[in-house]
């Protein structure tokens, strides 16, 4: 009797072992969830920051068009007037 006992023994200390193994795995993965879905929300959101910049930096270049626009045409009327200017002191002091 003693083999037969030995051996249910070893069957049971088998199967807690194995029992235990697939327990630590499970939260070992479950774990490994958590965190690869806590690493997916964070560069989803470090994505939308880049896209958002990403426009921005689009949308400056035409702000700045639109401003060196505005600026030739300023200085295309500071010198039609330097122009006017000129030629009137010239009709005056001739």
């Amino acid at each position: 009797m003693q083999p037969l006992f030995e051996n249910s023994f070893l069957i049971l200390l088998l199967l807690i072992i194995v029992f235990s193994l697939i327990l630590f795995h499970k939260i070992t993965c479950q774990k490994l969830k958590i965190e690869k879905a806590n690493k997916l929300k964070l560069l989803s959101l470090e994505i939308k920051i880049e896209k958002k910049k990403r426009e921005e930096l689009e949308n400056s270049p035409l702000e700045v068009k639109f401003y060196q626009k505005q600026i030739q045409q300023k200085l295309l009327n500071i010198k039609v007037d330097i122009l006017n200017i000129d030629f009137s002191l010239q009709e005056i002091f001739h």
